[in-house]
């Protein structure tokens, strides 16, 4: 419960076979990530080259970019094909046929809370079905970083969330379905991806969300001037 970030960390790469990245975010922001393949004990492939800029790749140049990346792998491993380990490392992982879920975080969560059983169970629901996950942490959660006196807002959530989308196809090069998955908070988000990438996005679970975050104030505080205080206040 009072452990640090590093050994809860430490702990989902053990239990789960977490693969660990941070990615650069649309202000310059670090998106703290965590990649949990369904079929444990193989190697995670990250293409360095493919843009990280909330843009998703073409079917070309995602396959143009696989085809230079097996002839690097190629190369340096000698270039004899007959070579089984080679062969090997030609060999394309399994989890990239599997379907994919993308996680949105409930309110004041990090995804290194889910080193509890609680907080894992939607983690070990996905992954005991042969699907991957990928987690995320908002701006100030986890290891993701705001800036100095920055608020994070619905807005900024979504960028994020659409940096996320592009580092899971145009990175990891997944080729299975693609999910979201939103609790509370995370609706938000996870509705804003399903609706911006509408033919990727197959399935869409959302978990005691709400339509939009400017209505919660006026349910839970009654008042002429409630809205106006909201709009003030989260400006």
């Amino acid at each position: 419960i009072f452990g640090r970030l590093d050994q809860a960390k430490h702990i989902l790469t053990e239990t789960f076979d977490g693969k660990h990245f941070s990615l650069t975010g649309p202000d310059n922001n670090k998106i703290d990530c965590m990649f949990f393949p369904c079929t444990s004990k193989e190697k995670v492939i990250v293409d360095g080259e493919a843009p990280l800029n909330g843009q998703r790749q073409t079917g070309r140049e995602r396959r143009e970019s696989t085809r230079k990346q097996r002839f690097d792998t190629s190369l340096n491993s000698g270039g004899d094909r007959r070579n089984s380990s080679t062969d090997q490392l030609l060999e394309e992982p399994k989890y990239l046929s599997k379907p994919t879920i993308i996680m949105c975080n409930p309110n004041a969560l990090y995804y290194q809370q889910m080193v509890t059983s609680p907080n894992a169970y939607w983690l070990n629901f996905f992954l005991k079905r042969d699907i991957n996950v990928l987690c995320w942490n908002y701006r100030g959660y986890g290891e993701s970083t705001r800036g100095f006196g920055e608020t994070v807002s619905p807005y900024k959530c979504k960028r994020d969330a659409e940096y996320v989308m592009a580092f899971l196809i145009n990175k990891l090069k997944v080729k299975g379905k693609v999910g979201v998955y939103g609790r509370s908070i995370g609706g938000l988000t996870a509705c804003h991806l399903a609706n911006k990438y509408n033919n990727l996005v197959k399935m869409l679970l959302v978990d005691r969300s709400f339509y939009e975050l400017s209505t919660v104030p006026v349910y839970k505080a009654k008042g002429r001037q409630t809205a106006r205080i909201f709009d003030l206040l989260s400006w």
